[in-house]
């Protein structure tokens, strides 16, 4: 049996929206078409979030709990985390991030905070799955660390972010997703995991 610690505090970033709509399979039409009258469709068609910076390390807090308030007893948790690019804003960044202003790397260190959120996490035995999304692009790095990832690729942060490198996926920008999520799935369901072997 599994013995969670108490309920992990909620992020304390101003009018953050970490869990917009609860998980469905409501969003899309009998055509493939998404359905507009689908709560996850219409929250996401609202959303304005582009441009306040990439926080990677308070989403794993709601995440948590989000399964410890509705996670089926007895099944492994998992994470699946996606992202477009590394991290330049964490819980305690109350200003615009620090690539907006132009400023030298700060002491917030928001790459090494998402780190250290995502191995609190996996320190549980909540198994981590992170997706790379276009994070080949040359912006994706941790601009905004100073330290061991200044500088780095988001690339490397979503390794060592994910439980190892069996849940670390990458894809281009425009490829479908849904077989790496078909994967993820199917791994957590059956506990199997497949191992590339080098010929």
């Amino acid at each position: 049996p599994r013995h969670w610690g108490p309920p992990l505090p909620w992020p304390d970033v101003p009018e953050a929206d970490w869990l917009i709509a609860p998980l469905s399979d409501d969003y899309q039409n009998p055509d493939g078409s998404l359905d507009e009258s689908s709560d996850l469709v219409s929250r996401l068609d609202c959303l304005q979030k582009s441009a306040v910076g990439t926080d990677l390390g308070d989403p794993f807090w709601a995440a948590v709990e989000e399964l410890q308030a509705n996670g089926r007893p007895g099944e492994q948790w998992g994470i699946v985390f996606l992202t477009d690019g590394a991290a330049n804003q964490p819980e305690d960044a109350r200003n615009q991030y620090c690539q907006s202003q132009g400023s030298e790397p700060d002491s917030y260190n928001p790459c090494e905070y998402a780190l250290d959120k995502a191995e609190a996490v996996k320190a549980m035995g909540i198994e981590v799955y992170t997706i790379g999304y276009g994070v080949g692009d040359e912006e994706a790095y941790c601009t905004c660390d100073s330290g061991f990832w200044q500088d780095r690729p988001a690339t490397e942060l979503l390794l060592a972010m994910a439980t190892d490198e069996q849940h670390y996926f990458e894809e281009p920008r425009g490829d479908d997703l849904t077989p790496i999520f078909q994967t993820i799935g199917w791994q957590l369901a059956t506990g199997i995991h497949l191992i590339q072997v080098q010929e």
